[in-house]
């Protein structure tokens, strides 16, 4: 599911931002820097920079704009991370090493990212009508690319889309059901482990629907279709 190219996903970060600073402050370049961020990434070779495109088309907002930055972002800092960044020395100096000054903002903040977010926007889905709420998904802070299979978005900032077709539903006295058929499963690449989804790495989020809550997915007990073979 990567397909990223560090030098074009760092242009189209620095394109992006430009865009946005400039519709923030009301330059009179401001459409044009959206018009060129707009146009690297709806010619980009990139499905995922691709996708981002629809948010920065004309009369594009800063919060759709904020939108396309978040997952650029994200792969700029997962892959452009030095020793320099996190401080660390290459030799053994015994002076101090330098203080660097950190300031966090928060504003509105809907993210994608991080165990707290993923489970919030999950529900977000799934107690707010897109009926009701026209501007849904794009509070939602993710970003999407229609799916060439079935009439679904496929959300670009999380690690494991599968799309399904609509088969039966169903609805009698054990309960209801809806059977749907996999047609194609895409996983980002730095979560597969010899070809097969490495479930620990994902950080899965598994729903109750007894007790209504949440709760994480992760570390292997055993082997299934084998272990109760002991018991034979």
């Amino acid at each position: 599911m990567i397909d990223h190219s560090t030098p074009e996903w760092k242009e189209a970060l620095q394109l992006v931002r430009h865009a946005y600073e400039a519709l923030d402050s009301g330059t009179t370049d401001a459409d044009s820097a959206r018009a060129a961020a707009f146009d690297f990434l709806r010619t980009s070779q990139s499905r995922r920079l691709l996708a981002l495109a629809h948010l920065l088309q004309p009369g594009a907002t800063l919060r759709s704009m904020q939108a396309a930055i978040v997952p650029l972002e994200r792969v700029d800092r997962r892959i452009g991370v030095t020793d320099a960044d996190m401080g660390i020395r290459t030799t053994d100096s015994p002076r101090a090493p330098d203080r660097a000054p950190i300031t966090a903002v928060a504003d509105n903040v809907r993210s994608a990212f991080n165990a707290g977010g993923i489970f919030r926007t999950a529900d977000f889905f799934g107690v707010v009508s897109g009926n009701k709420e026209p501007e849904k998904f794009k509070k939602s802070g993710l970003s999407f690319v229609k799916s060439d299979l079935v009439d679904a978005p496929v959300i670009n900032e999380l690690p494991i889309a599968m799309e399904c077709e609509f088969i039966e539903y169903q609805n009698d006295d054990t309960g209801i059901g809806v059977i749907g058929k996999v047609l194609r499963t895409s996983v980002e690449e730095e979560h597969l482990k010899d070809g097969r989804v490495d479930i620990d790495s994902v950080e899965a989020i598994a729903f109750d629907p007894y007790t209504h809550g949440y709760y994480k997915v992760g570390g292997r007990v055993g082997e299934a279709f084998s272990d109760g073979l002991k018991l034979r």
